[in-house]
């Protein structure tokens, strides 16, 4: 007994120490330290972990696809896109050509496009839409969106936890998943606006029901329609107002009385909903002549052939192993079940409708890119699974010095975890990780080599296997 007080003595003493020898970091709101931490890592290593860096000029791809509106109707005056030849778009009998991308993520870059026009004009560079101002203001842009994505999943998360473990989680997302990867890589992607948008509606479809102020409703709303004006099939999101807090019939007879005494809101909502949606409408109808148009052609999904587990655990693009901290996330729903099933019906039933759609896509891999790239604007949903676990792991153990030996592992597997995440960046730019070729072979021969000769090389194009893309097209599901 002597000894164990002696050691829990020892403890505080050394806790107090660290308190006394870092006040002024103590001080700091969490939050705000997540943030400095990151805007200073990306400004320092930007280049190191990006292609673009040092052009300035990160288009290319689909992120050409998603910005040429912009482009296309403020310089060049031709919004149905007669004269362009840049871009990936398919002519129409009318002579128009139509972009397959809709228009959500050209008006999230508006603001910074417009800065970026402003400073071409001034300082003398090319005002064509492409020359390194336009590229650098969209990126902070885009940065300045997975900031605030991170900040509503970081305020969602201190409705449940503490504010320094709630930042730490935050972290750990950040650099442990490839959400880093399309921050600082392929920031102009979808996924960052689309993180943006679906972390703000999950903290105000929380708030609203806790609080009913239509300001929360208006919120969600507002976030949850620009993200089907960004990518249809977010429409998905719409499950968390439906299912949150349902854990019985009870619980499911208190809900339809707070949603009939919010007719006007939800009124209104939906008002709000069809009116963010309609520019979209007006555009096909003035390209196309139609309200509604499919723009993606021949690709499509396969909804009795889902390819879940390559989705999720596959090595050419699955979840788990380019992100390997959120296996956590999904042992995270056990946990959920055990201590909140208010938040475990609407992850899990999300995580899973989201995954299976996503997964019956044609390319279930979607094309080039580091990891999952599909699911990353739903990671603010799987960090409220990991949170949790994390938490129940910790808490679980009663005894001071196991509590603390759990916690030094934890911090240990995050760390590795994104050490890991950071060297897989930097493989992906050296194109050590293959664009869409990797498989279970090829991932473990690469799996921590930074230095690679030409031999390697040499080896991993042994290893590799390209997918044939227009049989996947066809149905071809075995790629």
């Amino acid at each position: 007994m002597a000894n164990k007080e002696i050691y829990s003595a020892r403890l505080v003493k050394m806790e107090n120490y660290f308190r006394d020898f870092f006040p002024s970091l103590l001080r700091i709101k969490p939050f705000l330290l997540v943030a400095i931490i990151i805007v200073t890592f990306l400004s320092q290593n930007t280049e190191r972990y990006s292609g673009w860096a040092k052009s300035g000029v990160p288009f290319s791809s689909d992120i050409d696809q998603y910005y040429s509106y912009l482009p296309q109707i403020f310089i060049q005056h031709d919004p149905a896109f007669r004269k362009a030849e840049r871009y990936w778009t398919t002519s129409l009998p009318n002579g128009n050509k139509i972009q397959r991308f809709t228009i959500g993520v050209a008006i999230m870059e508006a603001p910074f496009f417009l800065i970026g026009h402003q400073i071409a004009k001034s300082y003398d560079y090319p005002v064509d839409g492409y020359s390194p101002p336009y590229g650098w203001a969209l990126y902070y842009g885009a940065v300045l969106y997975v900031l605030l994505g991170l900040f509503f999943s970081f305020k969602t998360l201190r409705l449940y936890f503490s504010e320094w473990f709630s930042a730490a989680m935050v972290f750990t997302l950040f650099f442990a998943t490839n959400l880093f990867y399309y921050t600082v890589a392929e920031a102009l992607m979808s996924h960052s606006f689309l993180f943006f948008l679906q972390s703000t509606f999950l903290f105000c479809v929380l708030r609203w029901y806790a609080s009913g102020n239509w300001r929360y409703l208006l919120g969600f709303v507002f976030c949850g329609a620009f993200s089907v004006l960004t990518r249809p099939t977010e429409v998905l999101i719409f499950l968390f107002p439906l299912l949150i807090g349902i854990q019985n019939g009870e619980s499911l007879r208190q809900r339809w009385a707070f949603l009939k005494s919010k007719r006007k809101q939800l009124f209104a909502g939906v008002l709000i909903f069809v009116l963010i949606l309609l520019p979209q409408l007006m555009y096909w109808k003035y390209v196309t002549g139609k309200w509604l148009y499919y723009s993606y052609g021949d690709e499509g999904f396969f909804f009795s052939q889902p390819k879940w587990l390559s989705f999720i655990f596959g090595y050419r693009k699955g979840l788990i192993p380019y992100s390997p901290i959120l296996i956590f996330a999904l042992l995270g729903f056990f946990v959920l079940w055990y201590r909140r099933r208010d938040l475990f019906f609407p992850i899990l039933i999300f995580f899973i409708a989201n995954s299976y759609l996503l997964s019956c896509w044609w390319d279930y891999g979607f094309g080039g890119g580091l990891g999952n790239r599909a699911l990353v604007q739903s990671y603010s949903s799987l960090l409220i699974s990991l949170a949790f676990f994390v938490d129940f792991t910790i808490t679980l153990a009663k005894n001071r010095f196991i509590r603390y030996s759990v916690v030094l592992i934890m911090i240990f597997i995050a760390t590795a975890c994104i050490q890991l995440n950071l060297l897989m960046v930097r493989q992906y730019k050296a194109t050590i990780i293959h664009w869409v070729g990797m498989n279970k072979a090829t991932y473990w021969f690469v799996f921590g080599k930074e230095k690679f000769t030409q031999e390697d090389f040499q080896v991993r194009e042994r290893l590799i296997r390209i997918p044939d893309f227009d049989a996947m097209k066809k149905g071809d599901r075995n790629q």
